[in-house]
């Protein structure tokens, strides 16, 4: 999502002058990200399109449209160039090459241009303000499965976030896998809080502030459970074979031969 943006501009009466409209749309979801009206067909009124929009600029891979001088300039070329987005321009002879910006513009006009004459650009500019808001949370797209373009982003988003969950899901095999590779015996209604235990102690030892103390709890308390282990096998209240890592550990001592205990921080 956001990685290509496609745009274009359209013109449209003000106060009987032309005036111009530019768009950003996402390829992905069809949204208009970013726009801007203006009495010039220029370089600014792309700029100002550009600037317009609300997400994470460093997102954009690619930034499409057709070959006018209101793309391919110096001013447009910084903009990208600060944000390390690439620049794709249509072919020559090739209208089909943006046909994206070109069918939502198509539609743009049907809906909101034709046969309006709009008396300022404050007018315009409040106008399409509330025309890009229905377009992008109303309007139902074929090409979208007929859902808005912010219903279609969602839609993929909580696809993305069933992601998260199988990854947190694997971090949980591993912590089983661990256990059971080193023999330590664990209940199944603890496999989570330990798996969190765990994560925490490796992605918490460097932070500042709350994560930090969150980082050396945890790692407390797993020291804790790791000791009470140690213990339960050493006064043979817990019977492990022999050859398994738990036992070895248990069993490991220090150069003046004392037993090794976890450590726990102050």
């Amino acid at each position: 999502m956001l990685s290509v943006v496609v745009s274009d501009l359209t013109y449209v009466r003000v106060d009987k002058k032309w005036s111009y409209i530019c768009v950003f749309v996402d390829l992905f979801n069809q949204e208009i990200i970013g726009y801007s009206v203006g009495p010039n067909k220029d370089a600014l009124l792309v700029y100002r399109a550009f600037a317009s929009i609300k997400a994470n600029l460093h997102q954009i891979r690619l930034f499409h449209t057709d070959r006018g001088n209101e793309f391919k300039n110096n001013l447009i070329d910084k903009a990208l160039e600060t944000f390390k987005i690439g620049q794709s321009l249509s072919m020559k002879g090739c209208p089909y090459d943006n046909a994206v910006a070109e069918a939502t513009f198509k539609i743009i006009k049907t809906e909101f241009v034709n046969g309006r004459n709009f008396t300022s650009l404050e007018e315009l500019t409040r106008e399409l303000q509330d025309y890009v808001h229905w377009f992008n949370h109303l309007r139902i797209h074929g090409t979208l499965e007929y859902m808005n373009p912010i219903q279609y982003k969602m839609k993929h988003l909580k696809k993305l976030s069933s992601l998260v969950l199988t990854y947190q899901e694997a971090q949980e095999i591993m912590c089983r896998t661990a256990c059971q590779w080193a023999g330590v015996p664990i209940q199944e209604g603890k496999v989570r809080e330990l798996t969190k235990d765990l994560g925490a102690m490796f992605e918490s030892p460097a932070a500042i502030g709350p994560n930090h103390w969150l980082g050396r709890n945890t790692r407390n308390r797993v020291g804790k459970w790791i000791g009470e282990l140690i213990d339960e096998v050493r006064n043979g209240n817990m019977n492990v074979p022999t050859n398994i890592i738990l036992y070895r550990f248990t069993q490991y001592r220090d150069l003046e031969g004392i037993f090794w205990t976890p450590i726990l921080l102050p």
